[in-house]
């Protein structure tokens, strides 16, 4: 298990994020996936309805005869947009945080599962404090990606394409802008990726060392305290 494990570990620590290892990741769900699916359509309902708001605010700004129009006739349309919003915001909370807690239990279970099911050389090669580092470092970032990354892709994608349709509905040349500004975000914004993915695998890494260290150390102490004792 020694040298085949430690390539394995090594290989996974350095592997990019790819979209085999996204449907992995969602593998995981089991049938939590229809409150994620749930909350995810949310996400976009909420996309949408924060550009009616706009929306709505902009004819209530440019009404001719405002003076002549019932208020509450004109701000209907903006309360129940906030309303759909808001109701949104927080359904899709819930079913996501329903979804990935239940999904994180589930894993945890197959994780120390996995643990009872291996090798003592296993042991002998790892350290305890390592599996610690990597069971709550590598959850984390599991959970975080369901939890608010998905959300957030999302999100932001829905908002960038009605953005694009409200321009286009105004006047088309103001998606010539666009056509230069996107790709240098997008450029910016992957080179960005890249960095902040190596420091990142290189501060868990780090952490993980630390970890194993310092249990490694207070288990030690532990032994020393105990042989004192006696």
């Amino acid at each position: 298990m020694s040298r085949i494990s430690e390539y394995r570990i090594e290989d996974v620590q350095r592997r990019p994020l790819s979209l085999r290892l996204i449907a992995r990741i969602f593998g995981m769900l089991g049938p939590q996936w229809k409150l994620l699916a749930c909350g995810n359509i949310l996400v976009i309902v909420c996309a949408v309805s924060d550009m009616t708001i706009i929306r709505e605010v902009k004819k209530v700004i440019d009404h001719p005869d405002i003076d002549g129009v019932s208020l509450m006739q004109l701000l209907i349309p903006l309360i129940l947009a906030c309303l759909i919003n808001r109701l949104s915001g927080w359904g899709q909370w819930l079913f996501t945080l329903t979804a990935t807690n239940r999904a994180m239990l589930r894993l945890r279970k197959r994780f120390f599962t996995r643990l009872q099911l291996l090798s003592k050389s296993f042991y002998d090669t790892h350290k305890t404090g390592w599996l610690i580092a990597r069971n709550t470092g590598d959850m984390f970032q599991i959970n975080h990606f369901m939890t608010f990354s998905l959300m957030m892709a999302l999100y932001f994608g829905a908002a960038i394409i009605f953005a694009f349709r409200e321009m286009l509905s105004v006047s088309a040349s103001l998606l010539i802008p666009t056509a230069f500004i996107v790709p240098i975000v997008a450029l910016v914004t992957v080179r960005y990726q890249k960095r902040m993915s190596t420091a990142q695998r290189n501060a868990r890494e780090l952490n993980s060392k630390l970890v194993a260290n310092l249990s490694e150390n207070v288990k030690g102490v532990r032994v020393v305290h105990a042989f004192t004792r006696q």
